[in-house]
């Protein structure tokens, strides 16, 4: 059997898997919450411009209206979620108390209960775009998803836009967000995640209004402890053949949520 002890598949060789007929397993939601600590972390940071106005207070600046006035507060603010899976959700959840305006797109829309618990708007992706103040993304990385976030998505969306990516870094074309975040498209851009691992010698790294932090969302002591636990658990479970305590932490090949 194989045990993932994160959650992605991308790291994975699936149809190598299925022809062999291996039993594959995942944790799944296993981090969520800490990913979706980190995304919204990365949200606040991002509205009060916290990596520039920290390195102007360090140099002496001491303008507090005028730094001040150039940061938002996350109340009332349009939030898009590409991704309801368990992080999507957990993101959702921890919004909703800041009083921000959540909508999302998913390939499977969330049922109503879930939508109206979490006070949750349904839109296709160009309505997206075009209205999120904050894009965070949270969908696997497929065939399908990979550079969902290019130079024609980017075109599309609010100007000063502020994009938050704890999921796959090639979810986004690297080059077309520096160049959108060039021109002003992109107000803002935190990033966990990136297209080459580690980064290095990137332009991300020089620009004043980007966060990087190295793919570490998921990796509080809290998420990795439950992790290496759960994972073990799995693994003794199936040596001892008791696959059906195992159920509920399988991921069928083919499956993306």
């Amino acid at each position: 059997m194989i045990q993932r002890t994160g959650v992605g598949l991308d790291s994975l060789d699936l149809n190598g898997i299925k022809a062999r007929s291996i039993p594959l397993y995942v944790n799944q939601g296993v981090n969520a919450n800490s990913v979706a600590e980190h995304t919204v972390l990365l949200m606040l940071a991002g509205l009060r411009r916290l990596t520039i106005i920290d390195a102007e207070t360090k140099q002496g600046v001491w303008k507090k209206q005028i730094q001040g006035t150039r940061t938002h507060t996350l109340r009332g603010r349009k939030v898009g979620i590409i991704g309801m899976g368990h992080i999507g959700r957990a993101v959702a959840k921890l919004l909703v108390p800041f009083g921000a305006e959540v909508m999302y797109y998913d390939q499977y829309r969330a049922d109503a209960a879930t939508e109206r618990a979490l006070a949750l708007r349904y839109v296709e992706l160009p309505e997206l775009f075009a209205n999120a103040e904050i894009l965070t993304l949270h969908c696997a990385l497929t065939d399908e998803t990979r550079h969902i976030i290019n130079e024609r998505a980017l075109s599309g969306m609010v100007n000063g836009v502020i994009l938050v990516n704890t999921a796959r870094g090639q979810l986004i074309c690297e080059e077309d967000l520096i160049q959108a975040i060039h021109t002003g498209k992109v107000g803002f851009a935190a990033l966990d995640v990136y297209e080459h691992e580690p980064l290095n010698r990137s332009e991300l790294t020089t620009l004043p209004n980007v966060i990087t932090t190295p793919h570490i969302a998921g990796v509080t002591y809290d998420a990795f402890y439950q992790m290496m636990h759960d994972a073990m658990r799995n693994i003794k479970l199936f040596d001892e053949g008791r696959l059906q305590e195992i159920e509920p932490y399988r991921l069928r090949i083919g499956e993306q949520k």
